[in-house]
């Protein structure tokens, strides 16, 4: 069912390592830091530390090269495979960055039915600690089972985060509105008002049925506040004093431990020789110059909004470099 871990070391010393259990939602946004933290993990207290990352198997395919690159170098870091739900996709898609758009709630679906199967997997192979993603609210109620800690993990900053819980408390009012209403003001953020055009608003704000999403919500809030504390992909000095909101409001602890994922010396492990070429180009521009445009794996484009895409990027007379996937070019 797993991986060998990867790393050296005797069977003394591998049983005084803490075995630390990483769990990421299905999307690259929250598999790759995940697993780079992981990773980071077991290179910062190689004597200490064993990390597993517990994914799907095509899942596993997309962290492959890091972990065997760290496990290479002698760090403790594995992967632990569990098979991803029935909630009928295409075999071999268990990513919503892979996913179609219409086949998406199925990506969500998936996440209620993993339940059961971490459960089993968690109590069977009864790790020293668990950091789980943020939709995976029952891990800390399996970690005090275990008596372990359970962290709860968030690859976006803590902005965006606070931003989303305080307009969630405002979601009767949101709906009541609609999309056609004026700019939305985030309640409760620090320094000037925030507004948000209502048109701009996530789209499960403005659904008529909020019961899912509240308890939803309040479940998740509920399990990320009873946990040991929460790590997230920022660092102080970006968000300084919505790290301070975040720690007061969000979480017993809080672990600042971004960036994750960062670039690596060799353009191959940058994502390809590629890279170099678009890293050449960019030297020949003046600083801030140019328009980076990157929407990340989830958004999904018909072939006429990109094509209106690049009609305004060029009509725009800026620089600019636009990352798409190879099926949107």
């Amino acid at each position: 069912m797993a991986d060998a871990v990867g790393g050296g070391g005797g069977g003394d010393r591998r049983r005084r390592r803490l075995r630390v259990f990483f769990l990421p939602f299905f999307a690259k946004g929250h598999l790759i830091p995940m697993a780079d933290l992981a990773c980071r993990m077991a290179a910062a207290r190689p004597d200490a530390v064993e990390a597993t990352v517990v994914v799907t198997p095509a899942n596993a395919a997309l962290i492959a090269t890091t972990v065997t690159r760290a496990a290479a170098r002698g760090h403790a870091v594995g992967v632990l495979c569990y098979p991803f739900p029935d909630v009928g996709m295409e075999s071999g898609v268990e990513c919503l960055g892979v996913a179609a758009a219409h086949d998406a709630w199925r990506g969500y679906r998936a996440v209620d039915l993993s339940q059961p199967i971490h459960e089993a997997l968690l109590l069977e192979h009864r790790p020293d600690a668990i950091v789980a993603d943020v939709p995976f609210w029952w891990a800390t109620e399996i970690a005090a089972r275990l008596g372990v800690p359970r962290l709860t993990f968030n690859p976006v900053g803590v902005f965006p985060q606070l931003a989303m819980n305080n307009l969630v408390t405002v979601r009767s009012e949101i709906v009541r509105g609609g999309a056609a209403a004026p700019a939305v003001a985030v309640p409760g953020m620090l320094g000037r008002e925030i507004v948000i055009p209502a048109s701009e608003l996530p789209e499960f704000l403005l659904e008529d049925d909020q019961a899912q999403l509240s308890m939803s919500w309040d479940r998740i809030k509920a399990s990320q506040l009873a946990g040991f504390g929460v790590v997230v992909n920022t660092f102080a000095d970006l968000e300084q004093p919505y790290c301070h909101e975040f720690s007061r409001v969000d979480a017993r602890r809080a672990y600042f431990v971004g960036p994750v994922s960062m670039p690596s010396d060799s353009a191959v492990h940058r994502g390809g020789y590629g890279n170099v070429d678009c890293l050449k180009w960019l030297s020949t521009k003046l600083s801030r110059s140019v328009v980076f445009v990157c929407f990340g794996s989830w958004a999904n484009f018909s072939p006429q909004q990109v094509r209106e895409l690049a009609l305004g990027l060029e009509a725009s007379n800026q620089f600019f470099l636009w990352v798409i996937r190879s099926e949107d070019s």
